[in-house]
């Protein structure tokens, strides 16, 4: 899970937009994209709204490997 922020131009002036993105690892150890999402600033409550999404399409769990 990491946010990543950039500026993009949006009518003639830049502005800030984050990606939220989550990877996850399958059970053959290859890594895939299990969602990714676009707002304005990172936020810990736009973090709480990425993972009520992850469990409402069916998420049981987030395990951290380092």
């Amino acid at each position: 899970m990491d946010g990543i922020g950039f500026k993009v131009k949006s009518e003639g002036r830049y502005i800030r937009k984050v990606i939220y993105l989550v990877l996850g690892v399958n059970l053959l150890g290859h890594k895939e994209i299990l969602g990714i999402w676009l707002d304005k600033t990172e936020s810990a409550s736009f973090w709480m709204n990425v993972l009520d999404d992850m469990k409402k399409r069916g998420g049981t769990g987030i395990y951290c490997l380092y």
